[in-house]
């Protein structure tokens, strides 16, 4: 495991990973090849002295102003009782004390590398490939990664219930351009663009769910109605670390997704983003990360946290798919209708975007539509 985690197959990791003091630790060529792997060395130099028996390692790491240097003697090895030991240390002591040399070099250096915690993709990407240009002789790049502390900040703005009715009312009552009024069919050629727009709000608003598990969704195989259950991972798809759960369905939404049985998917399109970007201008929401289609995602917990309570939090960790089955639930089977607070705090939520924006979920089907006709509040 510890293997995997820094990128190394199962039968390098028996070679490269060592215990010691109880902890798994990379070591030797192993950790030297993580490190040259990642593109980030830009040089090492060994070096041992032959009358004072020490061993000096020398590494130097694009970005950094100065080389790290690191020492370690036939004196450190005496005091920490290593020459006397039975194995490598009796026998070849100069390279073991280089070992240890290289070793504190690397961790002190590279420690991001060495213990798993490897940069975002993007930054990741744009690290290495800097590190690549420096690399050629007459070659200094020229652009500069976004540090992976910034670039893994999570994001901080939440939206209130204030602000998730105006995205409903961004879609179903949409403002005429400023000078003018709409004209009907104008008003109604605006709205059906953002029809899908819509179905993703309501998506997100009820399941709490991550966009891509929205976009994946299909009523068919997915939406229990006998039980009331909703499973955010589709039929066939393995479970990744982002864990898609089964879910209780608001009563507000359990028409909709009778509605999409008829579909193939819930969305019919891949993405919303030009909708969402539309929208968030308008609204004057944040830009980037901080208002991006993740924002119900993380609003919603946010203030279903307020209504659930810290002593039943469990519910909302389980609704988000961060708590995974644990061996208890082995044995006692988790029933989704249990999170009954997680429940009733989402549909109280959506309770009141209806008050502020009727239509958002309880909508008016006309004759056109439909033979059945059905007015606000589902009556």
């Amino acid at each position: 495991m510890a293997g995997l985690e820094v990128g190394l197959s199962p039968f390098t990791a028996l070679q490269s990973i060592a215990v010691i003091g109880g902890n798994p630790s990379v070591w030797g060529d192993g950790a030297l090849a993580l490190v040259e792997a990642s593109m980030l060395l830009e040089w090492i130099k060994e070096e041992f002295d032959e009358a004072a028996k020490i061993a000096t390692c020398s590494v130097k790491r694009f970005g950094k102003p100065e080389a790290t240097v690191r020492t370690f003697s036939f004196d450190d090895a005496q005091k920490a009782n290593l020459l006397n030991k039975e194995g490598p240390w009796r026998g070849y002591p100069k390279r073991m004390c280089q070992m240890r040399a290289r070793a504190f070099a690397l961790r002190d250096t590279f420690a991001d590398v060495l213990k798993g915690a490897a940069p975002g993709h993007v930054e990741g990407c744009v690290l290495q490939l800097a590190a690549a240009i420096n690399r050629l002789p007459g070659h200094t790049a020229q652009f500069k990664a976004r540090s992976v502390k910034e670039a893994a900040a999570s994001p901080v703005y939440r939206a209130s219930v204030e602000q998730l009715a105006a995205m409903f009312r961004f879609c179903i009552e949409p403002p005429a351009p400023k000078g003018r009024a709409w004209s009907e069919k104008e008003r109604k050629m605006v709205i059906a663009t953002r029809e899908n727009l819509l179905r993703y709000l309501r998506a997100a608003v009820a399941t709490w769910a991550r966009p891509d598990a929205i976009f994946d969704l299909k009523a068919q195989g997915q939406w229990h109605p006998a039980a009331g259950v909703l499973d955010l991972n589709p039929p066939g798809r393995r479970q990744t670390k982002k864990y898609r759960p089964t879910i209780p369905v608001a009563r507000q939404f359990t028409a909709w997704l009778d509605e999409a049985m008829t579909r193939d998917s819930y969305l019919p399109v891949s993405t919303v983003r030009h909708g969402w970007a539309s929208m968030r201008q308008a609204l004057g929401l944040p830009g980037g990360r901080e208002a991006g289609e993740k924002l119900i995602r993380r609003s919603m917990a946010t203030i279903c946290r307020k209504l659930i309570g810290e002593a039943n939090w469990t519910q909302g960790e389980m609704m988000l798919g961060h708590r995974k089955a644990s061996i208890s639930d082995i044995y006692a089977l988790p029933d989704p209708a249990n999170l009954g607070l997680a429940l009733a705090a989402t549909e109280s939520v959506i309770d009141q975007i209806e008050r502020l924006t009727p239509g958002a979920f309880c909508r008016r089907f006309t004759a056109e539509a439909s033979p059945l006709r059905i007015v606000e509040g589902g009556r």
